[in-house]
């Protein structure tokens, strides 16, 4: 039982270390500088094949082929993400403004209204 403990713990060293070593060749193929690191977590339980929190990529997949593409998913997600955070950051000001905006007008019908109700009210 010993033994074959052993082995599923070399195994799993030899996929962390093939992760870490595509993880490094990615990032040099695209141009990264990321400070991040990664974590492989094989689990049957978990409902995510891999994501980025916390300064890490996390890969959940038990396959190694399929935590290799998770791992490769996951930092074409990241960078991605990284392209569109401008975007997204300027459309939720607009958001906001146009919330504000609407918000403050639907008071001033509220007001109009409540003030045109208590003149007839009171005639």
């Amino acid at each position: 039982m010993r033994m074959r403990a052993e082995c599923v713990m070399e195994k799993q060293n030899g996929v962390q270390r093939k992760l870490e070593d595509e993880f490094e060749k990615l990032k040099r193929i695209l141009g990264l500088d990321l400070d991040f690191g990664l974590v492989w977590i094989p689990s049957t339980n978990n409902c995510l094949s891999g994501e980025v929190k916390n300064g890490n990529i996390f890969i959940y997949e038990l396959d190694e082929c399929r935590a290799m593409k998770t791992l490769k998913h996951e930092l074409i997600d990241y960078c991605v993400s990284l392209a569109i955070k401008p975007y997204k950051k300027i459309t939720n000001m607009l958001i906001k403004k146009i919330n504000r905006d609407a918000y403050e007008q639907k008071e001033r019908v509220v007001e109009a209204l409540t003030r045109f109700l208590i003149e007839r009210v009171d005639d």
